[in-house]
């Protein structure tokens, strides 16, 4: 090209042979890499936020309700079911306060805690999943071993 502010096709020099090809197959490299590198990017995010949503929907995830998981609320059931159904109380009572609330809370450890304590009546209140105090417990459980 002898005058690039000219606009002239009579003022450009001829290509050398294949300098053409060479230019068209850079581009090509180039858009190549351009499409690879956003297949890449999209395929690395994907797979990114398909392990964040795997991790965070695991049945083993620690749910708190009442300051305890699941798993720490079914090791208290039996305690907290002795101090319902006799006022023993082996728990504190922060601990027996935080597994009635996991239990008002938690619909899953509610399913448990009915399997394994049939007897051990609870009803809907205003204020959710309450079991019956001491003293109507023990009396259900009288009426339950007359039947």
């Amino acid at each position: 090209m002898a005058n690039p502010t000219s606009n002239s096709m009579a003022d450009w020099d001829a290509c050398p042979p294949g300098s053409l090809r060479q230019l068209a197959d850079f581009k090509r490299r180039q858009h190549l890499m351009a499409v690879t590198g956003r297949i890449a990017t999209g395929c690395v995010l994907l797979i990114a936020v398909a392990g964040i949503a795997y991790w965070t929907m695991q049945p083993g995830s620690p749910v708190l309700h009442g300051g305890l998981t699941c798993a720490e609320c079914r090791g208290y059931f039996e305690a907290y079911h002795q101090q319902l159904a006799q006022g023993e109380s082996s728990l504190s009572a922060e601990l027996f306060a935080q597994v009635g609330q996991h239990l008002s809370e938690c619909k899953s450890c509610q399913s448990s805690y009915d399997e394994l304590y049939p007897t051990a009546i609870a009803w809907l209140g205003t204020t959710g999943w309450q079991p019956f105090p001491a003293a109507q417990t023990q009396a259900a459980f009288q009426v339950a071993s007359l039947r």
